[in-house]
């Protein structure tokens, strides 16, 4: 069974799966771009009167059909799960979308543009030249766990925010919450860094390391690639270190930094470097915290960060700086 005769037979059979109250409900699947422009399939019933209409997302479901199972399994499960969440629904709070609580609750992260194009053409971003932009979401709870409504051009217009006004605070929000911590790998592997290690701190770096590891404090690091395009980072850690450096985007929670040095990682050039990169992408993390297959250098005294070495290629002519 092919994906588009999955979700077409569940639009077709799904409501009789339901309760005699859901029968003249209207199924609705659609589909929505995740990180790195992932696709997923979510469905919704449309109900004359009711206003909590959770979304289902129905792609491990597919999975399982894909995989043989039998179809009246799956619609069945597909219809309990529904139901539980729309129990969900009715006790999420509706989150303050005004100018105001945008203002104090706004952040920002920075993701692959190049692997998100119709993601980021959808939100409030800024380009960030090499391949990235910082796009911006609203901290929010859902069910008490920690959850994000990523703002669009429609949200910003509708609170009537100026989008520049809009980047500026989250990134403010952004470095006053999240702090960048600089460690050497050889200490996290081995345990040996108990508290955090901030980079504005000048913290002493080996130097004979060829390994660092580049992210925020929050407990576990989430988004912590971003601080690289805090204001100050990129000069800061030519200041520790002492050196221009390599970047490895080893994913959306943290890069790796490479000091120039004599020898590099135990003899790999840059070209070398981009495809670990890209082995370490495909076996070791999920497509949506990819964080591109590409290296980046910065230049200590020109103090320019650009694009090394890349497998990605740019989707459109525009040249990147």
């Amino acid at each position: 069974m092919t994906e588009n005769e999955f979700y077409s037979t569940v639009a077709k059979k799904i409501i009789d799966f339901f309760p005699e109250e859901y029968r003249n409900a209207e199924v609705i699947i659609e589909e929505r771009v995740k990180d790195n422009d992932v696709v997923v399939h979510g469905m919704t019933l449309r109900q004359e009167g009711k206003t909590t209409m959770p979304l289902l997302y129905l792609d491990e479901f597919y999975l399982r059909a894909k995989n043989h199972e039998a179809l009246r399994p799956i619609l069945r499960d597909i219809s309990n799960k529904y139901l539980l969440a729309e129990l969900d629904a009715k006790k999420i709070e509706i989150p303050d979308m005004s100018a105001e609580s945008l203002m104090e609750k706004v952040r920002c992260r920075v993701i692959d543009a190049r692997a998100n194009e119709k993601l980021v053409k959808s939100l409030v971003h800024k380009d960030l030249g090499c391949g990235y932009a910082m796009v911006v979401y609203r901290e929010t709870k859902l069910m008490d766990k920690e959850g994000m409504i990523q703002i669009s051009h429609e949200i910003a217009e509708n609170a009537g925010l100026d989008e520049q006004k809009l980047l500026e605070r989250a990134l403010s929000n952004t470095e006053k919450a999240e702090r960048a911590t600089f460690v050497e790998v050889s200490k996290v592997l081995f345990g040996h860094s108990d508290k955090p290690q901030y980079l504005s701190d000048e913290p002493h770096i080996d130097p004979d390391s060829n390994l660092i590891v580049l992210t925020n404090d929050a407990d576990p690091p989430v988004y912590g690639s971003t601080v690289l395009f805090y204001p100050e980072t990129q000069e800061q850690i030519a200041k520790v270190i002492g050196s221009s450096y390599y970047v490895l985007p080893s994913s959306v929670h943290e890069v790796l930094i490479v000091p120039v040095r004599e020898e590099q990682m135990g003899g790999m050039d840059k070209d070398s470097m981009v495809h670990m990169v890209k082995d370490i992408n495909e076996m070791q993390v999920v497509p949506q915290e990819r964080f591109g297959n590409r290296v980046l250098f910065y230049d200590k005294d020109a103090k320019e960060l650009s694009i090394a070495a890349e497998l990605d290629r740019p989707r459109t002519k525009e040249r990147e700086r």
